[in-house]
């Protein structure tokens, strides 16, 4: 859109059998058949399962669990879309990561990462390289699915390595339990489930329109008990801190 803007400004519109011309067919169409499978996917509960498995693969280690994760991101990711494979596990890693009692956004971070690797390493993984690969030149050079996979994966493998030895670097000595109690995390998640069930109903007469309702009266009630609880910690966090300063003060 933004190039036919300027050519009509230009007073050089082209016309629409041009226009037409340029446009991939073939690529809309394997993008249009990946969202497709990953549709299905997510309907069948295939990343629930994988990440049930890696769950107990893992025997509730940490570190096992995020190599595990990692490697699934990135392997489906070659294969499938990856912005659209990381929405997918996203749920399913907060929800392992809650059981475990640990921070997601560093298991998230990771796995983004390794999305992004992953999704480099074959012709489908990404759109840029689909774009690539169905390019006229790159084919008449010979360039095919298995060529570019082929000339990728020992730069893909150097990444990988490269990225989790990172990863352990900079996560070896950080805390990544969470900081809240969990009620608060349990409540969080609850909270969470009923807003998506909320939104998942389309009002379409009266009575949908008041389950949704109900529903979101129950989200802001829930909310309004986390804020409690919230506002209790803190003040029993800061109770406990003045009554420490007091102690150190007639001590010293």
């Amino acid at each position: 859109m933004a190039v036919l803007t300027v050519l009509a400004t230009f007073n050089e519109r082209p016309t629409l059998d041009k226009v037409m011309e340029w446009v991939d067919y073939e690529t809309l169409a394997l993008l249009w058949g990946m969202m497709t499978i990953v549709a299905i996917f997510s309907d069948t509960g295939f990343f629930e399962y994988c990440a049930l498995m890696s769950y107990k693969l893992a025997k509730g280690h940490v570190w096992t669990l995020i190599t595990i994760l990692c490697l699934f991101t990135a392997i489906v990711s070659a294969f499938l879309d990856n912005v659209t494979t990381i929405l997918l596990v996203t749920p399913v890693t907060i929800r392992l990561c809650e059981v475990l009692n640990i921070d997601p956004k560093h298991v998230l971070i990771a796995e983004v990462l390794f999305s992004n690797i992953g999704g480099t390493a074959t012709a489908v993984g990404d759109p840029p390289n689909v774009i690539i690969v169905s390019n006229a030149e790159m084919k008449e050079a010979g360039i095919n699915f298995s060529n570019f996979t082929l000339h990728m994966s020992i730069g893909v493998t150097f990444c990988l390595v490269t990225g989790y030895i990172l990863i352990w670097f900079f996560y070896r000595k950080k805390d990544m339990t969470f900081k809240d109690p969990p009620e608060i995390v349990e409540l969080k998640h609850e909270i969470w489930i009923w807003r998506q069930t909320a939104a998942s109903i389309n009002v379409m007469s009266r009575e949908e329109s008041t389950v949704k309702a109900l529903l979101m009266q129950k989200v802001y009630n829930m909310e309004n008990k986390l804020q409690n609880l919230l506002y209790d910690r803190r003040y029993v966090f800061l109770c406990t801190y003045m009554l420490q300063r007091i102690k150190d003060t007639s001590h010293g």
